[in-house]
């Protein structure tokens, strides 16, 4: 009916876990399927619980079939016309493009849906079991350059809030008085923190601009670096998109803190 009136509407799935597993557990579904398939397990046999519990595994087969049909049918039954993917990063990478792949071929004649319009991302974080590809090539933030897919931009939440939402709450940023109005947290000598801000600084700028891997921007040191030259200070680069489509720039969102408490408590 949204989608009658002209309205465009986005769903936040989760496919990277499940509610429950095992034989007993009254909302255990794909579990009783096929005992021990849909879930992802580590070298002990035991169920990793990295995403919140019971990890699904779409390095198999119909884990990864599963997804893709069930978008295709929130895509034409009910005229969904994007999907946010929770914990991208915990499904594979050929998951999503055989989910893009499909849902684009739909067309308004014959599913009356079109797919060329529907448009996916998600949180696109590298961690625990999945990390650095250890169970295949994942759908985390530097695999899905140049896939037309978004992901979550950190690099701009942490530039403008200051820290990370793991970190010391007090860690200022570029809109929270770092180096200008010190809150009394020592973040390093004023060298430092001046520093940290024209480096923040830079980091903004290269979010503004899509967070594009091949931007080049002159940065606060007077040098000309593309956007992944630029790194974080965990050492990740900055700029990793080919495209603006790519990024979801953001300073608060469900998780943490809203931007009003983040500014207030720093």
């Amino acid at each position: 009916a949204l989608n009658r009136i002209g309205l465009r509407v986005v769903m936040d799935v989760v496919y990277n876990h499940l509610d429950s597993s095992g034989p007993c557990g009254i909302s255990s579904v794909l579990d009783k399927i096929v005992p021990g398939y849909y879930v992802r397990r580590d070298t002990n046999g035991q169920i990793e619980n990295s995403a919140a519990m019971n990890n699904t595994a779409s390095e198999h087969f119909m884990v990864d079939r599963l997804i893709v049909d069930d978008l295709l049918n929130w895509a034409v039954n009910y005229k969904i016309d994007g999907f946010r993917f929770d914990l991208m990063g915990h499904i594979m990478k050929h998951t999503m493009m055989r989910a893009k792949s499909a849902l684009q071929s739909l067309t308004r004649d014959a599913h009356g849906v079109d797919g060329s319009k529907i448009y996916l991302y998600g949180e696109g974080w590298d961690f625990a079991e999945v990390a650095r590809n250890q169970r295949g090539i994942n759908g985390s933030q530097l695999n899905m350059s140049g896939t037309g897919i978004g992901s979550f931009n950190d690099r701009i939440r942490d530039a403008v809030n200051g820290g990370n939402p793991f970190g010391n709450p007090l860690q200022q940023g570029f809109n929270t008085g770092l180096f200008l109005e010190p809150n009394g947290f020592y973040q390093g000598n004023e060298a430092d923190t001046r520093r940290s801000l024209a480096t923040y600084a830079d980091q903004i700028q290269i979010g503004l601009a899509g967070n594009l891997r091949d931007y080049v921007l002159i940065t606060h040191t007077g040098e000309a670096k593309e956007g992944s030259e630029i790194h974080t200070f965990d050492g990740l680069p900055v700029g990793y998109t080919s495209s603006p489509i790519e990024i979801i720039n953001y300073v608060s969102a469900h998780d943490n803190e809203t931007l009003f408490d983040v500014i207030s408590v720093k």
